[in-house]
């Protein structure tokens, strides 16, 4: 789950994770049901990979919960990861008192530099770009 002041965004596998206990399953019980691995099922269930068409299709037979629920979880949780990430960013920004160039450059950038799984989200958020040489630009607007 992540949080700003306004938002929180919550991963579909905290309603996997609810639906397991209502049915006394554990995870490795649903990788079997689904032929999915458990390591994807844990990472799923964790919000660390995406819940495609198809797996939300293996929950439906697996669970009979419909496809159509986990895809609009899906859909949710990715539209309010971007208000949390968005509200976030401007918060840090304020709190320093920096322009966008320069929490670019004095902020974001290093953190970008040993932290490469979240860059491309963040970038996206804040709406910048990186250029050939790897330095991190606003999007003009």
């Amino acid at each position: 789950m992540f949080r700003s002041s306004s938002y929180m965004a919550i991963p579909p596998g905290e309603t996997i994770k609810e639906q397991l206990e209502d049915r006394n399953l554990t995870q490795k019980d649903l990788a079997r049901l689904t032929g999915l691995s458990e390591k994807h099922i844990s990472r799923l269930v964790n919000g660390l990979v995406i819940l495609t068409p198809e797996t939300a299709a293996r929950l439906e037979q697996a669970i009979e919960v419909p496809a159509r629920y986990w895809l609009a979880l899906e859909a949710g949780y990715r539209a309010d990861l971007l208000k949390v990430e968005e509200e976030n960013a401007a918060a840090t920004r304020q709190k320093d008192g920096l322009s966008m160039q320069e929490w670019i450059t004095q902020e974001l950038t290093p953190r970008l530099l040993t932290d490469p799984k979240c860059a491309q989200r963040v970038l996206r958020a804040c709406r910048c770009h990186r250029d050939r040489q790897g330095r991190i630009h606003p999007i003009e607007a």
